[in-house]
């Protein structure tokens, strides 16, 4: 196959890093000419991500950032200091990713390779001090995982998601997350269920590397209204202490009183679209992008906390490969429940999912177009409403309830 016929990226998850360390080899290996600091788990990886990039920008470090999936915007998965990729960019990056893959017609790069090689490239042309990546799938054959300048491994909450692929155990997918783990580097762990933790730590202890539990050094993490955002910034401001503390990214020259204030601004000042996110005030609208349930038991117990004698409303959405009716009975505590069609070959239609939740006892639903969901979404005056069950839809919804407040 030549060059010139690879002008597209297969729309697939196809776990293994052969294709990529080639792609990569024929762009001279840019994952390797920047430190990096992978993150993997279940949830809270994009959150924590963010947590991080901000408190490393505040110590003056210019930060790449590789996340996923889009919530709001297709550019935002790759940032410099917090910045969008420029649509002209990502075209001229993936053109020149593309050109390079020599392959076969059966074998041509995943949208994630591809964009993971476009990731890495365009840190290293914006001279970035530091990349921070998160894996897309698992973390072992990921394609982030190509990388070997790893300094640090941050793992947060391991669940049960993606069964078919990581495993029917927590013990599985923790062991397919811990193998962003390389040796030498610094291990960040958020808190995890005991089996989890015996493999993050064993994998850790085996390849030499510090290892590390993540806590709140600056009692900073408990005032956040969201809790498991306290989680995600617990980890962050671990990773960041033990990069400083093991005079990485010349971190050491930034005075502690001035560290301390960069890890306090990055927490208090940190926004992310999409988690338990405040829409509307009048109604009050949250969306959140809870997609399997242990996302989906932080999201119940968020509302609990935050909106503790408040009745709900319910937009809701959901791929079929998840487990789609744990995620809604998990939030759902009665109220009339509106359901949309997720978009792509996964997303299941409204009146499948009707069809479900009716087998299930639920007969407050009915399946409705995003525009009516946004209508009566909007006449729930007396109650919250709570859109959540897939990233996938969210930026629509959003975008269509800001354009009415």
């Amino acid at each position: 196959m030549s060059r010139q016929e690879v002008t597209t990226y297969r729309n697939t998850i196809d776990l293994g890093l052969i294709r990529m360390r080639r792609l990569c080899e024929q762009l001279s290996d840019p994952q390797d000419k920047i430190p990096v600091i992978q993150i993997a788990g279940t949830n809270g990886k994009g959150s924590t991500g963010v947590f991080l990039r901000n408190i490393l920008i505040n110590a003056g470090l210019r930060v790449g950032h590789y996340s996923s999936p889009a919530v709001m915007d297709a550019m935002e998965i790759i940032t410099v200091d917090g910045q969008n990729i420029s649509p002209e960019d990502y075209e001229r990056l993936r053109g020149r990713v593309l050109s390079a893959a020599i392959y076969r017609s059966d074998d041509v790069p995943t949208a994630f390779e591809t964009e993971t090689a476009m990731a890495y490239l365009y840190f290293v042309e914006r001279g970035c001090d530091v990349v921070i990546a998160e894996a897309g799938l698992g973390g072992d054959l990921d394609a982030t995982n190509v990388t070997d300048a790893t300094i640090e491994s941050i793992i947060t909450p391991i669940g049960l998601d993606h069964t078919k692929l990581l495993g029917r155990s927590v013990r599985e997918i923790a062991s397919h997350k811990a193998g962003i783990i390389k040796p030498g580097s610094i291990v960040i762990s958020a808190p995890q269920v005991p089996d989890a933790l015996e493999v993050i730590r064993d994998r850790a202890r085996s390849l030499g590397c510090s290892f590390y539990e993540a806590t709140d050094e600056l009692g900073l993490c408990e005032h956040l209204s969201v809790p498991y955002q306290r989680i995600n910034a617990m980890v962050a401001q671990t990773a960041a202490t033990w990069l400083r503390m093991n005079a990485l990214l010349g971190l050491y020259k930034v005075r502690g009183e001035e560290f301390a204030r960069a890890i306090i601004d990055g927490i208090e000042n940190m926004q992310m679209p999409g988690r338990m996110e405040r829409i509307s005030d009048e109604p009050v609208i949250i969306i959140d992008g809870a997609h399997n349930p242990p996302a989906a038991k932080a999201l119940r117990q968020a509302l609990d906390e935050n909106y503790p004698d408040a009745k709900h409303a319910y937009v809701f959405g959901a791929f079929r490969d998840k487990d789609y009716m744990k995620v809604f009975k998990t939030v759902y505590e009665g109220g009339p429940v509106y359901l949309v069609t997720a978009p792509g070959q996964r997303g299941m239609s409204a009146s499948d999912l009707l069809t479900q939740l009716n087998k299930e006892g639920i007969t407050e639903a009915v399946a409705v177009s995003m525009e009516d969901a946004v209508g009566y979404a909007y006449s729930q005056k007396d109650r919250v409403v709570v859109a959540f069950g897939s990233l996938s839809w969210l930026a629509d919804f959003r975008g269509r309830i800001k354009s009415m407040t």
